[in-house]
């Protein structure tokens, strides 16, 4: 991108509309030291920019993370976030984990 005579060669700069800011300083975190700290509470967000910048060793930290903590109310965001950015083993966690909770959660207000 800065090589190639787009805008942002010229500027030396990048507009990142898509994705909050603290998810883009956990990317780069991640990207300089292999490390990231806001799983807990951005693994869905990062999931996406982990699939937008094609970074799988991340994508494959938040699907671990994320099939750790399945629950009943985030179960179904977590399904589709799963099937929308390729995260086919956190897809197939999320099915198995609905059907083994199929009772309980028809027995809620589940939606």
């Amino acid at each position: 991108m800065f090589q190639s005579g787009m805008q942002e060669s010229q500027q030396n700069l990048i507009t990142i509309e898509d994705i909050r800011p603290e998810v883009v300083q956990e990317v780069l975190r991640f990207i300089y030291t292999d490390e990231v700290i806001g799983l807990e509470t951005m693994a869905h967000e990062l999931l996406a920019a982990a699939d937008k910048y094609s970074l799988d060793k991340l994508r494959k930290m938040c699907e671990n993370h994320l099939m750790g903590h399945l629950e009943q109310e985030t179960i179904l965001q977590t399904l589709v976030l799963a099937d929308l950015y390729h995260a086919q083993k956190l897809k197939d966690h999320a099915i198995h984990f609905i059907c083994e909770n199929i009772k309980t959660m028809q027995g809620t207000d589940w939606k």
